[in-house]
């Protein structure tokens, strides 16, 4: 066994040699923390007023087409209507020559041409 005095002399050399160890990852923590914060870039600052500018920028064109938007929704509406007119006007129209057609039918089928006419009628495709 070790006598009393190597062991205090390899406990002190033991002490030393920690406290050396602790500086030195003490000093290693410390440059590595110090690296960290260097390099960190502070998060980057956004510019509410442009923000702000932009938006109002946007609300104006918004604001400007909204007449627009309401003549060109006018307009469909009054294209609709007169639309719905004009089918209504033609299916009217073709119910009117239908009548006409059936008429002159009847009245050629009646014999109330004369025969240059109806020979006329006939060249002409009406019949």
């Amino acid at each position: 066994m070790t006598n009393r005095s190597e062991y205090k002399e390899a406990l002190g050399r033991l002490d030393k040699d920690t406290r050396v160890c602790i500086k030195y990852i003490e000093r290693l923590i410390n440059d590595k923390f110090n690296a960290a914060i260097s390099t960190q870039q502070s998060p980057p600052r956004v510019n509410l007023s442009k923000i702000e500018s932009t938006l109002d920028s946007l609300q104006k064109q918004i604001d400007g087409l909204r007449p627009k938007v309401d003549a060109a929704h006018s307009f469909v509406q009054v294209h609709d209507e007169q639309e719905k007119y004009l089918k209504k006007l033609t299916k009217n129209a073709e119910e009117v020559l239908d009548g006409v057609k059936q008429h002159f039918e009847e009245l050629y089928d009646s014999g109330y041409y004369r025969e240059g006419q109806r020979r006329k009628i006939r060249e002409e495709g009406l019949i």
